[in-house]
């Protein structure tokens, strides 16, 4: 292990050691829930610890396309992102599908007015 790496593991055995009233608020907690926060953090890090950002940055982002393979991300195409909306294919067959139901629509009320003229001329009593 390399100097900075004995020292970083230090500093973080001391903070976790020691046993200072917690200060933490809700103001506090919800400023560290920034990507800002998290962004500076990253940066002090990077000034304080340069050698550790490398294999830092590796482990999260084996840990990233770990989560994502492991969640099925892996096998997500743009097109299933967009529903494919901009393929020719959908667009006809909605505008088919969309067709379909008028006319079903149509012959309906066609059939029901149909009915409805033919109950009102019989005399409905």
């Amino acid at each position: 292990m390399s100097e900075e790496g004995a020292a970083f593991c230090t500093q973080l055995l001391h903070a976790s050691l020691s046993t200072g009233p917690s200060t933490l608020d809700a103001a506090l907690v919800e400023r560290l829930k920034s990507d800002d926060a998290l962004s500076s953090m990253l940066a002090a890090l990077g000034q304080a610890y340069p050698e550790l950002m490398g294999p830092l940055l590796h482990e999260r982002d084996a840990y990233l396309a770990w989560s994502l393979k492991d969640s099925g991300g892996d096998t997500l195409r743009f097109s299933d992102l967009v529903d494919n909306m901009n393929k020719r294919e959908v667009k006809e067959a909605r505008r088919s599908a969309a067709l379909t139901r008028l006319a079903v629509e149509l012959v309906l009320g066609t059939a029901a007015f149909a009915a409805w003229q033919f109950y009102v001329s019989a005399g409905a009593p």
